[in-house]
C-alpha cells in the first residue's frame, strides 16, 4: 500500500512539474512570436508619422513619371477551373491605367480545363490579352508555379506581375507597382489583398479581418523595418532581371529541378527551363518572397487594394489553409540544410516558416495549466502565471488587431460593422482552432509526401458588392410543419409548463418578497400604491391588486397570476421565435422556457418577474412590425414597451436593446419616420416614470436612500451564478436545491448551450438571408444589452446586477441557443443536443420541486399560534418580519415588539442595537410568555443570548432561515421537552438549559 502511495505521489509530482514546464515553454514561444509580429507594427506607425512630417514617400506617383519612361509590363493570370471569375479578372486587368503598348496581360491555362478555356476563347474578342496553354508534357506537376514558369519563358517584359484569376484589380495597381520598382528602391513589391465577401459567413468575415490586419499592419511593417518578407500569391510584381537571378540562386542551393528527360524535352522545344518559381512548392509565393529577401533583394509595399474572394465552405477553407501551411513546412524542410547566410536571415526564414497559426499555442497553455491544474488540484507557480499573463495580454492584442484590420478593410455600413465586430472578437479563437486543424492536416500530408495542389473554388463573390443596400425586412411567421401537429406540440409544451408551475402552489409558504407584494404594496390604496417609496415601478402591484380583488389574496391566487403570465410568456416565445426564425425554433424556445427552472420558479412566484418576461416578449413581438406595420401595430408596440418600463427598472435595458438595434440597422437613406413615431409613443407613455427613475437614481446615491448593500459587487462568481441559473441550476432563493447532481446537470446544459450560442453567432452572417442575421442580432442585443448594461453600471457606479432581474436576457440567450442547435450541420447531433438540454433542465426541475422553502413563514406562524395566550408577546427581529407572521396569523394579534438587527453579528464586536435591551426588558416585564422571531441570524446572536440569559427557553425550532423561540419569565413555571430543528441545535440548547424543555408544537 505504501509503495502504491509513493508511486502515486511521484507521478503526481511529475505531472505537476511537466504541466508547469509545458505552460512556460508554450507561453514563452507565444510571447516571442508576438514580439516578433507586433514590433514592426509599432515601428511602422512611428515611421509613417515621421514620413508625413518629412514629406517622404515610399511609392512612386505614376503622374510624376513620363509615359516614355514607363517599363514594359507583363501580368500573368494563372487560371485553373475558374470559368466563373476569369472574365472579370481579365476585364479589370486590361482596364488598368497602363499604356496598352507597354502592357501584356497573359492568361495561363491547362489544356484539360475545358470550361475555363471556353470562357477565355469567348472573351478573346472583347479584351486585349494573350492566352497561353501550358503544354501537357511541360515538365513538372500541373500547378500554379509550373504555369508561371512557362509564361516567364516567353516573356520579354522588364517588369513581371502576378494576379489570381478571381482578382478584381485596382486600375492604379499596375502603374504604381511597376514604376515603384523601375524608378524606386524595391526589386519586388506586393500590394494589399482584401477578401471582400465578408457577408458570406463567419469564416469569411474572419478572413477579411485577418487579411486587413496582415496586409494593412503587419506586412508593411515587415517591409519597412527590413524583415524577410513572404509574398502573397497575387498582386506581386518583380524586376524581370531579379527573377532570372533568383533562379540561379535557388539552383545553387537546391540543384536543378529537372532530370535528364525533362531537360531533353525542354531542349527539343527551344525552352531554357528557367524556374523563378519553385515548381515543386505549392506555396511558391511564400518561398520566392523569403528567398528574394534572404538574397538581399529589396522588398517594397504598394498600398493599392486587390479584391479577392474567400472560400464559402469550411472544407474549402481547410484545404486552402492546408496547402498554405504545407508549403511553409515544405519550404523549411527544403532549406533547413542550406539556410541563407547570416543570423538575421536564418532567424527570419525559420520564424516565417513557423509563424502562421501559432496563436493557439497560448490558448493551449492556458488550458493545460488553468484547466488541468484545477482538475488535478494544482496551483500554478508564480512564474507560470506571470508568463501566461503576458501571453494572455498578447492574445487580447491579437484580437484588437483583428478588429482594427476589419475596420480598416470593411466598407460595410456602420451598424453592420459594429454587429460584425462582435463576431470577429468572439470568432478569433475558433478561427485559430480551425487553423490548428489545417496545420495538423498539412503536417500529415507533408509526412506522407502529398504535394498535389488542392484547388480553391471561386464563384465570383468578389464581383458583387460585399454589402448590398439594406432592404425592407418583414419578420413574417415561417412554417415548416403541419398546423395540427404544430398546435398539438405547442399545447403539450404549455401543459408541461403548467404542470411544472402548480405543485404546492398554495401549500408552500410565501417568502418575504412575495408577502411584501401581497400584504403590503398591493394592499395599499391606489394613490399610495402608485406613489410608494419603492425601487420597483407600480404596474405589477396594480394588476396584482385587481387580480386579488377577483380571486382573493391567499398564496395560491396570488401566485396564479404569475403562472398565467408565465404561460403567456411561453406562448409568446413560440410566436416571437416563429417570426424571427421558424416554427420549429419557436417550439423549441417555448419548450426551453417551459421547463427551465429559472422560468418555472419566477413563473410561480408572487413577484413581477413573470409579467416582466411576458411584456418583454409582447413588446418584442410588436417590435418586429415597427418598420413595416400599421399605425395600430406601432401603437401596440408603444403600449407594450411602456408596460415593460412600468413593471421593472431593468426594463430600460430591454428597451435600450431594441433602440440600439434600430439605431445600428436602420439605413440612413431610409425614411426613419415609423421608428421615430414608435419611439416617441413609448417616450410619451413613459413620461410619468421620469420622476420615478430620477428619484431612484438620486436615492441610490444618498445615505438616506434604499439599502443596496445586499446586492453583490460584480465578480466572476456572480457571472458564474448567472450562467448556472440560465442553465437551470435550481439554487434560486428561497428554494435552495443546489447539489452536486444538479450542478453537473446545469454544467451539461451550459455546455450544450455554449455550442448553440457559438453556432448561432457563427451562422448569423448569411449572404442569402439577411433576415436571419438580423434575427440573431436582435436576440444578441436583448441578452447583451440587458446583462452588459447592468454589469457596466455595477462596475462604474454601484452594484445593480441581480441575476433574477435579467430574466428577459435569458430569453434572448435561449433563442440563440435554440437557433444555433437547429442549424448544426449533423442531424443526430441536433437531436442529442436537444435531448441533453431538456433532460438537464428537468433534472434541476425535479430537485427544485423536492426541496422545501428556505423561508417557511407559514410554519413559523403556526408555531406561535399554537402556543399563544392573552399574556403573549412577540419580538420581531428585524421589525419588518412582523408583516410576514401577521399575514399568516388568523388568531388574535399578540403584543408586538419590533427591534433592529444586532450589530456586527459574527464578529467579536457583536452587540445589541441601540434601544434593543430596553424593548426586550419591557417585553419580559409585561408578559409571561415571549416569542422571538429571528431572521437570518445565528443561534448565539446577541439578542437570543440576552433572552436566554434573562428568561427560561421553552421552545426553539428552525423554519429554514427563520428561527422561532419561546421564552418564559423566571416567575412562570416551565416544564418542556427540547427539540430543535437546526443541525446540532438540539444538543446545544439541551446543554444550555438545565430545567427547561423546549417542545415543538403539535
Amino acid at each position: 500500500m505504501s509503495n502504491s502511495i509513493d508511486l502515486f505521489a511521484a507521478l503526481s509530482e511529475l505531472s505537476y512539474s511537466t504541466t508547469q514546464l509545458v505552460a512556460v515553454v508554450l507561453g514563452i514561444v507565444w510571447t516571442s512570436v508576438s514580439f516578433y509580429t507586433y514590433t514592426p507594427v509599432v515601428q511602422l506607425a512611428v515611421s509613417r508619422a515621421v514620413d508625413r512630417l518629412r514629406g517622404r514617400r515610399t511609392v512612386v506617383d505614376p503622374d510624376e513619371v513620363p509615359i516614355e519612361e514607363w517599363p514594359t509590363l507583363e501580368v500573368f493570370v494563372a487560371a485553373y477551373d475558374e470559368p466563373a471569375v476569369i472574365e472579370e479578372a481579365v476585364r479589370t486587368a486590361t482596364a488598368s491605367r497602363y499604356p496598352a503598348e507597354k502592357l501584356t496581360v497573359t492568361v495561363l491555362t491547362e489544356p484539360g480545363d475545358d470550361a475555363t478555356n471556353a470562357v477565355v476563347d469567348r472573351i478573346a474578342d472583347r479584351y486585349e490579352f494573350t492566352h497561353r496553354l501550358v503544354p501537357t508534357d511541360y515538365p513538372g506537376t500541373p500547378n500554379k508555379p509550373r504555369a508561371l514558369n512557362y509564361g516567364f519563358e516567353h516573356s520579354t517584359a522588364e517588369i513581371v506581375g502576378v494576379i489570381d484569376a478571381e482578382d478584381i484589380v485596382d486600375e492604379a495597381l499596375f502603374a504604381t507597382s511597376a514604376l515603384t520598382i523601375s524608378h524606386g528602391e524595391p526589386d519586388f513589391t506586393h500590394g494589399v489583398l482584401d477578401m471582400t465577401n465578408e457577408a458570406d459567413g463567419w469564416i469569411n468575415l474572419l478572413f477579411r479581418a485577418e487579411y486587413g490586419y496582415w496586409f494593412r499592419l503587419v506586412a508593411p511593417g515587415f517591409v519597412r523595418i527590413g524583415y524577410d518578407v513572404p509574398l502573397p500569391g497575387t498582386t506581386c510584381f518583380f524586376d524581370a532581371a531579379v527573377l532570372r537571378e533568383i533562379d540561379g540562386i535557388r539552383r545553387e542551393k537546391l540543384g536543378s529541378p529537372w532530370d535528364d528527360a525533362a531537360r531533353a524535352w525542354l531542349d527539343d522545344h527551344g525552352l531554357s527551363g528557367i524556374t523563378p518559381w519553385d515548381p515543386e512548392n505549392v506555396t511558391e509565393d511564400f518561398e520566392i518572397g523569403l528567398l528574394l529577401s534572404a538574397s538581399d533583394f529589396t522588398p517594397g509595399y504598394v498600398p493599392v487594394v486587390t479584391a479577392e474572394e474567400s472560400p464559402r465552405e469550411v472544407n474549402d477553407w481547410i484545404r486552402q489553409r492546408t496547402r498554405w501551411q504545407k508549403g511553409k513546412v515544405y519550404t523549411f524542410l527544403r532549406y533547413r540544410g542550406v539556410l541563407p547566410s547570416g543570423l538575421k536571415h536564418k532567424l527570419h526564414f525559420s520564424y516565417q516558416s513557423l509563424l502562421p497559426h501559432l496563436g493557439p499555442l497560448n490558448i493551449a497553455a492556458v488550458v493545460v495549466v488553468f484547466f488541468l491544474s484545477g482538475l488535478l488540484a494544482y496551483q500554478p507557480l508564480s512564474l507560470v502565471r506571470a508568463v501566461l499573463s503576458v501571453g494572455l495580454a498578447f492574445v487580447a492584442l491579437a484580437v484588437g488587431f483583428h478588429l482594427l484590420g476589419y475596420w480598416l478593410a470593411s466598407d460595410a455600413p456602420l451598424g453592420t460593422r459594429l454587429r460584425r465586430s462582435v463576431i470577429v472578437a468572439v470568432g478569433v479563437f475558433p478561427y485559430w482552432v480551425l487553423q490548428w486543424g489545417a496545420d495538423v492536416r498539412a503536417i500529415v500530408q507533408t509526412y506522407a509526401g502529398q504535394f498535389d495542389w488542392e484547388h480553391t473554388p471561386h464563384v465570383g463573390r468578389a464581383i458583387a458588392d460585399a454589402d448590398e443596400p439594406l432592404d425592407e425586412h418583414r419578420f413574417e411567421p415561417t412554417y415548416t410543419m403541419s398546423g395540427i401537429f404544430r398546435d398539438t406540440l405547442l399545447g403539450l409544451i404549455l401543459l408541461v409548463g403548467l404542470a411544472l408551475r402548480i405543485p404546492r402552489i398554495g401549500t408552500q409558504s410565501l417568502w418575504s418578497d412575495e408577502i411584501y407584494s401581497v400584504a403590503v404594496r398591493a394592499s395599499f390604496s391606489l394613490p399610495d400604491l402608485l406613489l410608494a417609496d419603492d425601487p420597483h415601478p407600480p404596474l405589477y402591484y396594480l394588476l396584482l391588486k385587481g387580480w386579488m380583488a377577483l380571486f382573493g389574496n391567499g398564496p395560491a391566487p396570488a401566485r396564479w397570476f404569475s403562472v398565467v403570465c408565465s404561460l403567456g410568456a411561453v406562448y409568446l416565445a413560440y410566436s416571437v421565435g416563429m417570426r424571427l426564425f421558424d416554427d420549429r425554433t419557436g417550439l423549441l424556445l417555448a419548450a426551453l422556457l417551459s421547463v427551465s427552472t429559472f422560468h418555472v420558479h419566477f413563473g410561480r412566484t408572487a413577484r413581477m418577474y413573470a409579467l416582466f418576461s411576458l411584456l418583454t416578449l409582447l413588446s418584442w413581438y410588436a417590435f418586429l412590425s415597427v418598420r413595416n406595420g400599421s399605425t395600430l401595430q406601432r401603437a401596440g408596440y408603444a403600449f407594450a414597451t411602456a408596460g415593460v418600463l412600468y413593471t421593472h427598472v431593468f426594463g430600460v435595458f430591454v428597451v435600450g436593446a431594441q433602440w440600439i438595434y434600430l439605431l445600428l440597422t436602420t439605413p440612413r437613406s431610409r425614411d426613419r419616420g415609423p421608428e421615430r413615431r414608435a419611439v416617441l409613443g413609448v417616450a410619451v407613455l413613459s413620461l410619468p416614470l421620469v420622476g420615478f427613475f430620477a428619484r431612484l437614481v438620486f436615492a441610490s446615491g444618498s445615505e438616506d436612500g434604499p439599502a443596496l448593500d445586499w446586492i453583490p459587487a460584480p465578480s466572476p462568481e456572480l457571472l458564474e451564478e448567472l450562467a448556472l441559473l440560465y442553465a437551470g441550476y435550481p439554487d434560486i432563493y428561497p428554494i435552495m436545491a443546489g447539489s452536486q447532481t444538479t450542478r453537473i446537470a446545469a454544467l451539461v446544459v451550459a455546455a450544450v448551450g455554449l455550442v448553440g450560442l457559438t453556432a448561432a453567432v457563427f451562422d448569423s452572417v448569411r449572404p442569402d438571408d439577411d433576415t436571419h442575421t438580423r434575427a440573431v442580432a436582435q436576440m444578441l442585443s436583448l441578452a447583451g444589452v440587458t446583462v452588459g448594461g447592468a454589469l457596466l453600471i455595477s462596475l462604474l457606479y454601484r452594484p445593480v446586477l441581480i441575476p433574477r432581474y435579467t430574466l428577459p436576457a435569458s430569453i434572448g440567450v435561449s433563442a440563440l441557443v435554440v437557433t444555433g442547435l437547429r442549424n448544426l450541420p449533423v442531424r443526430p447531433a441536433r437531436a442529442v443536443a436537444v435531448v441533453l438540454l431538456i433532460s438537464g433542465l428537468l433534472v434541476g426541475g425535479v430537485a427544485y420541486h423536492n426541496t422545501e422553502t428556505f423561508e417557511d413563514w407559514e410554519g413559523a406562524t403556526a408555531a406561535i399560534e399554537g402556543g399563544a395566550t392573552p399574556a403573549t408577546a412577540v419580538v420581531y427581529q428585524p421589525g419588518w418580519t412582523r408583516t410576514n407572521v401577521e399575514y399568516y396569523d388568523e388568531g388574535p394579534t399578540p403584543a408586538a415588539y419590533q427591534i433592529d438587527p444586532d450589530v456586527a453579528v459574527g464578529t467579536p464586536d457583536a452587540r445589541l442595537a441601540p434601544g434593543t435591551e430596553q424593548q426586550l426588558s419591557a417585553a419580559l416585564t409585561n408578559h409571561e410568555t415571549v416569542w422571538y422571531v429571528q431572521y437570518n441570524a445565528p443561534f448565539d446572536a446577541p439578542t437570543s443570548e440576552w433572552l436566554r440569559s434573562n428568561a427560561e427557553t421553552q421552545y426553539v425550532e428552525n423554519f429554514g432561515i427563520v428561527t422561532v423561540y419561546q421564552f418564559q419569565t423566571a416567575e412562570a413555571e416551565s416544564t418542556a421537552t427540547v427539540e430543535a430543528a437546526d443541525d446540532g441545535s438540539a444538543t446545544t440548547i439541551a446543554r444550555a438549559l438545565s430545567t427547561a424543555t423546549v417542545v415543538s408544537p403539535a
